[in-house]
């Protein structure tokens, strides 16, 4: 089961590396911040927290400074990666004042809980216990997902009678549908987590937390895939489907 788990986290870190890097270059060409953004919280939070954390947590061979230098790497790209998801969301989808205050709060509120844990009982508590306020990231990270999967399945529902009335293109429709369901993926696999954590069962590397987030990042990695780099055969697919449906 260990090693299952582990196999599933690598694959889920790898690939999630392998599209980020992809969006990112993506972005290059095209110029759009979009890209860019779901590209650096693809790697940041996909590859860069879950490979740190689960190493920081199981290299229990290694010196403590070292441990607790590897989990803080780890928070700080879920902080990075998820305020470039918080801005993504405000610009795509919410590009008002209200849009970007709760962006904004949503950003620091999870930037404070970084810094709490820093503050006490430090990084090294975290790393060899699982000890801290940053134990409630899965409840905090819950809160972002969740704005994330209301704003993107709004406007998916929006985009999606247009398509029937020809207003809309069915491939950004698509793109959206994509986007909430990885974004609602998301606030239930956050939920599933922060549930475990408030029973003291611990996730940070854990053959559970590995299990489970493995899955999870595998999952939305493919929603990705096929929302920002489809095959040609995909995108023929969704625009016969909406002919149909028309």
């Amino acid at each position: 089961m260990e090693i299952a788990a582990g196999l599933a986290g690598l694959v889920s870190v790898l690939m999630s590396c392998v599209v980020g890097v992809r969006l990112v270059l993506l972005s290059r060409r095209t110029r759009q911040a979009p890209e860019m953004l779901i590209g650096l919280d693809l790697i940041l939070v996909g590859a860069g927290w879950n490979a740190l954390i689960a190493v920081g947590r199981q290299a229990t061979g290694l010196p403590g400074d070292v441990r607790a230098a590897l989990v803080c790497a780890g928070g700080l790209c879920a902080v990075a990666g998820m305020t470039c998801l918080m801005v993504f969301i405000w610009r795509t989808f919410r590009p008002d004042r209200a849009g970007a205050l709760t962006a904004l709060a949503l950003s620091v509120l999870f930037a404070g809980l970084f810094a709490a844990q820093s503050l006490a009982p430090g990084w090294l508590a975290f790393a060899t216990d699982e000890r801290g306020p940053w134990t409630n990231a899965s409840l905090f990270t819950s809160f972002n997902y969740a704005w994330a999967s209301f704003e993107s399945m709004r406007h998916a529902s929006m985009l999606s009678r247009r398509v029937r009335l020809g207003l809309a293109d069915p491939v950004v429709a698509d793109r959206v549908r994509l986007f909430a369901t990885l974004m609602a993926t998301g606030t239930v696999a956050s939920w599933i987590f922060a549930g475990f954590q408030a029973s003291g069962v611990a996730v940070g590397g854990t053959t559970i937390g590995l299990s489970l987030g493995g899955t999870v990042c595998l999952f939305s990695v493919a929603l990705l895939w096929l929302a920002f780099l489809p095959p040609a055969s995909y995108l023929e697919s969704v625009r016969r489907r909406a002919l149909v449906e028309a």
